[in-house]
């Protein structure tokens, strides 16, 4: 088990390591002086842990694929926060476990995270997913950084009001992060994250937020679509029309807690559409023709993203309060953001 002073020690003796800042903000957070936090930490953090909110014990734990008993809980929970098409099937989110893809080859880990309740049932009342993608350029060259993708959050109704669930989701998450990435030598960069109005507070919680572009007043968001993930095998076109893709509230942020700037996000967008890129040749397709048609869709919604980041103004990001702030003194029409097709917004 990796402990606090484990962590220190590693952290500190890598000066350049891009989310130190990140992880010191993260256990600031839970330091004594904060009487004023429902959650606290009754040991030394680490990537399993304890937490107490008021008298009730709860366990953090990173989840093996093979706790089907946890994984079913975990799911019955995402499935309340999250559309059914945005959610992955529980056999899906099992073959991601063990880093595999749907045709059982190598792709990026899915890592669980789950709080339960240690009094009753081992109730799951916080979740987290995370994988780990290559920051690509634009010229599709590796960076030798990693990009920590934040794919699913949900904490229990009954406890959303104590952001230390999220906080502490996220900090064994990242811890877990650190040390996988350092195992092959690679710099953990930067997070993505997607949210919808469920989610959106849970993520600004730990320092995501949404993407806009300034012009004058007028604050526009990043138009960002997940892909169509279903194709017809012998024309190569997806099975919904193009442009009814599902919209999405883009997040992003660097662990050295510099400001994104549009190359960040350029990367950020182009290294997560790269990932839904998983049909193969002879697989999914019955012939080239058809492949090739798959592969111009995809260039189409990765162009059509980035076009949209050259051609706005200055890049802003802003929590849910900095939005409804800055509505207060511009106008409700000064911001101008899209509205997901899940039914969640």
């Amino acid at each position: 088990m990796e402990t606090q002073s484990d962590l220190r020690s590693y952290v500190d003796a890598q000066i350049n390591l891009p989310c130190k800042k990140t992880i010191d903000e993260l256990l600031g957070s839970f330091l004594p002086h904060s009487k004023d936090k429902a959650i606290r930490l009754n040991n030394e953090i680490s990537i399993n842990t304890e937490l107490l909110f008021k008298s009730e014990k709860l366990n953090l734990s990173i989840i093996d694929p093979s706790d089907s008993a946890t994984i079913d809980k975990v799911y019955d929970l995402f499935s309340k926060f999250f559309f059914n098409g945005e959610l992955v099937s529980k056999s899906g989110i099992i073959r991601n476990m063990h880093g595999l893809s749907k045709h059982f080859t190598k792709r990026p880990q899915y890592r669980l995270f789950a709080v339960k309740n240690s009094v009753n049932d081992g109730s799951v009342i916080g979740a987290r997913i995370m994988e780990q993608l290559p920051r690509l350029d634009k010229n599709l060259s590796d960076t030798g950084k990693n990009i920590l993708y934040a794919i699913y959050i949900a904490v229990d109704k009954k406890y959303q009001g104590c952001t230390g669930i999220a906080k502490q989701l996220y900090i064994s998450s990242l811890i877990d992060a650190v040390i996988e990435a350092e195992k092959t030598g690679r710099i953990l960069d930067a997070i993505v994250a997607e949210c919808s109005d469920a989610t959106e507070n849970l993520q600004n919680s730990v320092g995501l937020k949404r993407v806009y572009f300034k012009d004058g007043i007028y604050l526009t968001e990043l138009n960002f679509r997940q892909p169509h993930l279903s194709f017809n095998t012998i024309t190569g076109n997806p099975t919904e029309p193009v442009g009814k893709e599902s919209k999405e509230h883009f997040m992003m942020g660097l662990f050295s807690k510099r400001s994104i700037n549009k190359k960040d996000l350029e990367d950020g967008v182009r290294s997560l559409v790269r990932q839904y890129r998983s049909n193969k040749i002879g697989i999914d397709f019955k012939s080239e023709d058809a492949f090739t048609e798959y592969q111009k869709y995809f260039d189409g919604i990765e162009s059509s993203i980035i076009e949209q980041i050259h051609q706005s103004g200055k890049l802003v990001t802003l929590s849910r309060k900095e939005r409804t702030i800055y509505q207060l003194k511009y106008g409700d029409n000064s911001v101008i953001t899209h509205k997901p097709e899940n039914g969640l917004d």
